[in-house]
């Protein structure tokens, strides 16, 4: 409207159009600060899945390492048991006894001797580059 229209309307005209423009603009003042409540609300969820999403990246990043290890790994014991089988056994001497196993004495204890820890399980003998690869393993494990 022009200001000639509105200086033409009546007093009771005028308060209407005022009083449906004042509603109009509640409603409105409403439905904005609904929707920068959403806004807000959009944005700290996409902060959380924007975290998220690079502890995922970084998680990979070493999920691929680690395969590429095993990946390794496998292929040395690969080489490891096809040089171990490609080598001939040698039977052991007829003349050359078993030997046996060694038993220790029992232990005997005193009042003042505490009970001694239970002896820690053997591991099985590996050829020295097995081994060396099994360590190499537990070590990377314990990082």
């Amino acid at each position: 409207m022009t200001e000639k229209e509105l200086r033409k309307l009546k007093r009771g005209d005028f308060l209407q159009l005022l009083l449906a423009q004042s509603k109009e603009m509640a409603a409105l003042q409403a439905r904005l600060e609904e929707t920068v409540q959403e806004l807000t609300q959009l944005r700290a969820s996409n902060e959380r899945l924007n975290a998220q999403n690079e502890l995922i990246e970084e998680l990979k990043g070493n999920l691929d390492s680690k395969n590429a290890t095993i990946s390794e790994l496998r292929q040395e014991i690969e080489a490891l048991k096809s040089g171990k089988q490609s080598e001939p056994e040698v039977p052991p001497a007829e003349d050359t006894p078993e030997p046996e196993p060694t038993q220790k004495p029992p232990v005997k204890r005193t009042a003042k001797q505490p009970a001694a820890s239970t002896p820690k399980k053997k591991r099985p003998a590996y050829p020295a580059k097995v081994a060396k690869l099994i360590n190499k393993v537990r070590k990377r494990g314990k990082r």
